[in-house]
């Protein structure tokens, strides 16, 4: 994703939820200038999600190399994780992301200071008011709530077109109700559903075992379905 390499992109923009157009510029250079007969997607949180979102938009028009994906502790709807954030139980978290961004939109004023307002930043306690004063702004939307909707992988799941695991656990601080799409797995057969009680956020720890829980089973449903 756009900064998160350890260097702040050259663009106004960051990165959201919704850049799989992103994804799609990887995949188109990677077809053009290498021979794979095979391709195989895999996304973590925020990853996940513009994987999930991806796929939908290409539906029956995805390249023919990619066979299959596998997702985990995914937010398949925006806005319902959005509001988990809220929960005093996500202070820690709510307070690690929001300084990590607000970290990198610092970067980006001295890159663009015509569009950051950083008198405006130090004032932000909350996801509502830094995404409606400095996601939506870059980004072209107006504001959280329009960029909730707007981007939020769940709008274009239902057109997924290759077998997709998707693993969230059930404990998930980060994953409200919606980020649980049972309904869409019962009736597309493209999406598998698995929601194990314990795993945490992007955790799935097995004692003892040098890969998680979530690397075995995503390797086995890619690997060897």
């Amino acid at each position: 994703n756009r900064s998160c390499g350890g260097e702040i992109n050259l663009k106004p923009i960051l990165y959201h939820h919704g850049a799989s157009y992103d994804l799609e510029t990887t995949i188109h250079h990677v077809l053009k200038n290498h021979a794979y007969a095979e391709i195989y997607l895999t996304g973590i949180s925020m990853g996940g999600a513009q994987t999930l979102k991806y796929l939908g938009e290409k539906g029956n028009d995805l390249p023919k190399e990619i066979l299959r994906a596998a997702v985990y502790s995914t937010p398949c709807n925006l806005h319902s994780s959005a509001l988990t954030l809220k929960s005093r139980s996500n202070t820690f978290y709510k307070n690690r992301f929001l300084g990590k961004l607000k970290a990198k939109i610092r970067a980006k004023a001295i890159q663009f200071p015509e569009l950051i307002d950083l008198e405006l930043l130090e004032k932000v306690v909350d996801f509502d008011a830094f995404d409606t004063h400095f996601t939506a702004k870059l980004h072209g939307f107006r504001d959280a709530e329009d960029f909730y909707k707007g981007v939020s992988a769940d709008n274009w799941m239902p057109h997924i077109a290759i077998p997709t695991l998707i693993l969230n656990a059930l404990n998930d601080p980060l994953l409200g109700p919606e980020c649980y799409p049972i309904k869409l797995a019962e009736s597309k057969r493209e999406i598998s559903l698995e929601t194990p009680r314990r795993g945490g956020h992007t955790g799935f720890v097995i004692r003892g075992e040098e890969f998680t829980y979530a690397e075995k089973r995503i390797y086995d449903f890619l690997i060897k379905p």
